[in-house]
């Protein structure tokens, strides 16, 4: 009889057994996996890549009662160190609306007439910027650019005008810039590398504030 029950009790003991390993074993894959996924943000992945943006800026001088506006290109040439930080060097080109030519001689009294009034204050310049990138990568299985969140600090050498004010501003030197934007994969089968974004951007050009808002894509190498 006795035999009986300590037959019995090691029976259940090494069940108990059994179930309590599996559990851990299944914690422990799931532990694993998590730590794997995390170890995988930062893991090292050269990715070289170009970009390319089209946006809007408005440039203000604090003295003026009005702002000077432009048309922004902006390309950059970058490298993702790793899924959340990555280095680029850009090149801005801002330019204004010129007045138009004006062909037709028979309606020339007209545009004079209408010449009287002052076109809109205009921004043009150039810069070139060296960037980093900070970012909340998010999974992605097709694109080996991140995508998600993300702030960029730099500094950029500018020269710039400002046409269309009583004084004309002309001026150059360097400052910082930061942008915020936030970038997300395009969906299409034939380009699984590019990324889409959309981003908005702060300087300081000695006394003239400028913002920028910009659309773009970003290719890898």
């Amino acid at each position: 009889m006795n035999n009986t029950l300590g037959i019995s009790f090691l029976l259940c003991a090494l069940i108990v057994s059994i179930n309590s390993h599996a559990s851990n074993k299944s914690t422990y894959h799931s532990t694993y996996y998590s730590v794997e996924q995390d170890v995988d943000r930062f893991e090292v992945k050269l990715v070289p890549y170009v970009d390319l943006g089209f946006g809007l800026s408005v440039h203000v001088l604090p003295d003026a009662d009005e702002g000077a506006t432009s048309r922004l290109l902006k390309t950059g040439l970058g490298m993702q160190w790793f899924p959340f930080l990555s280095t680029q060097l850009g090149l801005w080109h801002w330019s204004g609306e010129g007045g138009r030519e004006r062909n037709d001689d028979d309606s020339s009294s007209k545009q004079q007439a209408s010449s009287d009034k002052q076109d809109p204050p205009t921004f043009e310049g150039l810069s070139a910027s060296l960037e980093v990138v900070l970012q909340l990568p998010l999974q992605s299985q097709n694109s080996q650019l991140s995508y998600g969140p993300y702030y960029k600090y730099g500094r950029h050498c500018w020269s710039g005008v400002v046409s269309g004010l009583v004084q004309p501003w002309s001026k150059e030197g360097c400052s910082d810039i930061q942008s915020a934007g936030f970038t997300f994969p395009a969906n299409n089968k034939r380009s699984a590398g590019l990324v889409l974004f959309l981003e908005y951007s702060q300087s300081t050009l000695e006394n003239l504030s400028s913002r920028s808002v910009q659309i773009g894509a970003k290719l890898p190498l």
